[in-house]
């Protein structure tokens, strides 16, 4: 992965922004307000490190396995299975942003339909992206 990629990988504002106007505008907003430690240029993410961005992805792309499992087997994005996953996964969140409930909301809209983050998540499986953000509304709005 080069640098530029890493680096716009990590922060949200570095990432091509929204267009005023489409469904996902505010909620990327929220989100990238949320950051705790934004990386604000490559010497911020030489700081952080390589191995940083690799167990950050690594454990990213665990809780992305586990959830397709959980569409394989036809499970609902609210069973108890599915939120103990997404409960992981917004700890995992908490580590690197304020993950609020209308934060945590934001993200799992962006993750329905920012094409950033759909191509992140299409390939581990075509469904992910709905299910993840089922199961991460469904998280904030019983457990935050």
């Amino acid at each position: 992965m080069k640098d530029k990629e890493i680096y716009d990988g990590f922060n949200i504002t570095l990432v091509k922004k929204a267009k005023k106007g489409t469904s996902y505008f505010a909620a990327e907003e929220i989100v990238g307000e949320s950051i705790k430690n934004p990386t604000k240029n490559i010497q911020d993410v030489e700081k952080r490190g390589k191995a940083f961005y690799e167990k950050t992805t690594e454990t990213a792309h665990a809780i992305f396995r586990e959830l397709v499992h959980c569409i394989e087997k036809g499970l609902d994005p609210a069973s108890d299975k599915v939120q103990r996953i997404i409960k992981k996964h917004h700890t995992f969140t908490e580590q690197l942003q304020n993950a609020t409930q209308e934060v945590y909301i934001a993200m799992a809209q962006l993750y329905q339909e920012h094409p950033e983050y759909r191509k992140e998540l299409d390939p581990f499986h075509p469904q992910l992206a709905e299910f993840m953000a089922q199961a991460m509304r469904e998280f904030a709005d019983h457990s935050l």
